[in-house]
């Protein structure tokens, strides 16, 4: 049986309209003046409801390149930008880290309004969400941490802080100290986030990687390593997973194991990075809450 194709006339550059008022550029460098692509693929992406889902779909039916996909960037040709000044997302997570408190161990948690710079910790999200009518807390499970009752009761009960698309909650975990590290600016930064509707999974590194796609694997305590491929994004020191479902999957995986390991090439070496998930099941109700999962 031939599959059947639909073709497209390509122009420098055009753009495709899709449902819900997504738009899609084919890069020139992507294809000829005309591509075909299989029908049914085409309509497959037509009906992926997720907007974000959608356009990777037809990133990959019409063979986007890396290039376009990393922002302009090839593995051949990208460069070590300078870590002099920071990415206001790394900036973020080393203030969440540097405002941790001596022998805490657990997931540092930070709210904010979309739009708003205000940053608010867990107790002073739950002192609004006290304050804001709602229905009376939920009861505390009997011998769980504060930090636990506090995370579920301002899932369960946060007025209107959590509403989807309003709410970024950011939580942070300090690689656990390697040998040779002098100070926690030598250790990377696993934060999750939940942006205006959107899961994140991103690591902070210490110091700066050249742009672009790199693979990094993922080795649980119970499982066999994963190799996934990030991208490396800002001033070089984010290396940032797939958002939405691929963050979501991974951060699925991890809220059950005590411990990941995260290997990938800084540098001219290869690193293993070492994260503790401690409380990290305790503390993402708020997360999940905020980004419908």
């Amino acid at each position: 049986m031939t599959a059947t194709h639909t073709r497209f006339k390509m122009k420098t550059p055009v753009l495709l309209s899709l449902i819900s008022g997504v738009l899609l550029t084919a890069h020139p460098a992507a294809a000829a003046d005309t591509v075909a692509v299989p029908k049914a693929g085409l309509d497959a992406c037509l009906q992926t409801v997720d907007r974000l889902n959608r356009l990777d779909c037809f990133d990959k039916l019409l063979g986007t390149p890396i290039s376009v996909l990393s922002g302009g960037t090839s593995p051949t040709t990208a460069p070590v930008p300078s870590s002099q000044e920071k990415s206001p997302i790394a900036a973020l997570a080393h203030a969440m880290e540097q405002a941790r408190r001596a022998g805490d161990e657990g997931w540092q948690f930070r709210y904010s309004r979309v739009g708003s710079n205000d940053l608010l910790t867990l107790p002073e999200l739950m002192a609004e969400a006290a304050a804001a009518p709602a229905a009376p807390p939920p009861p505390a499970e009997n011998g769980a941490l504060p930090e636990k009752n506090a995370a579920i009761d301002a899932a369960q009960n946060p007025g209107d802080l959590l509403q989807p698309g309003t709410a970024n909650v950011y939580l942070t975990k300090l690689e656990t100290p390697p040998a040779d590290a002098t100070s926690p600016a030598d250790r990377a930064i696993l934060m999750l986030s939940c942006e205006a509707n959107i899961t994140t999974a991103r690591l902070i590194l210490p110091q700066p990687i050249s742009l672009g796609p790199h693979a990094i694997e993922i080795r649980t305590a119970s499982g066999r390593p994963e190799t996934e491929t990030w991208q490396a994004v800002a001033d070089g020191t984010v290396l940032m997973n797939a958002r939405g479902l691929t963050s979501i999957a991974d951060i699925t995986r991890w809220r059950t194991t005590p411990r990941i390991q995260m290997s990938l090439g800084i540098g001219n070496e290869n690193r293993a990075l070492l994260f503790e998930m401690g409380n990290l099941a305790d503390m993402l109700p708020p997360l999940r809450r905020a980004c419908q999962w």
